[in-house]
């Protein structure tokens, strides 16, 4: 199984001002990571690629890194994780997005437009998932550990 996972914003570019990713408290820097099967084959913070520190807009250059990179298309990833929830992000879209148009409603179609404009990709909606962001920080640390699964006693 292949899990393409991504911290970062909807924007793919910056535009000379800061602007919050997805929410102003989960904006971290924009990022991908690629699993096959439990092992992380390719990593990359997005401001390596585009030079901008703390870049935390829409990671498609690292996305295009971590696909391209191991002769992937992103039609051969099973899952696009996103580090946040759905429902959080569909908030923050009631609230600041309204140029997308009719076909953009909720943040599973804005990633879906994200990835088809940037990476000509048409993913199935059930491909994205979104994982709570402090969910997403626990698995990271559990899959670097050497653990199988979360010690005795953890929270995870």
């Amino acid at each position: 199984m292949r899990i393409l996972g991504i911290s970062g914003g909807y924007e793919p570019e910056h535009h000379g001002y800061p602007r919050p990713a997805f929410t102003s408290a989960s904006a971290h820097d924009g990022a991908a990571v690629l699993l096959e099967d439990g092992a992380v084959v390719a990593a990359i913070e997005q401001e390596r690629l585009n030079r901008l520190k703390h870049s935390n807009k829409a990671p498609v250059q690292a996305m295009r890194f971590c696909v391209g990179g191991q002769g992937l298309r992103l039609d051969e990833i099973d899952y696009i994780c996103l580090y946040t929830s759905e429902s959080a992000c569909n908030e923050q879209m009631k609230r600041e997005f309204l140029s997308f148009g009719p076909e953009v409603r909720t943040a599973r179609d804005l990633m879906r437009h994200l990835l088809g404009a940037q990476l000509g990709a048409d993913v199935r909606p059930e491909r994205i998932q979104f994982v709570k962001h402090h969910t997403a920080h626990a698995a990271s640390a559990l899959v670097g550990s050497g653990y199988d699964t979360p010690p005795a006693g953890s929270r995870c």
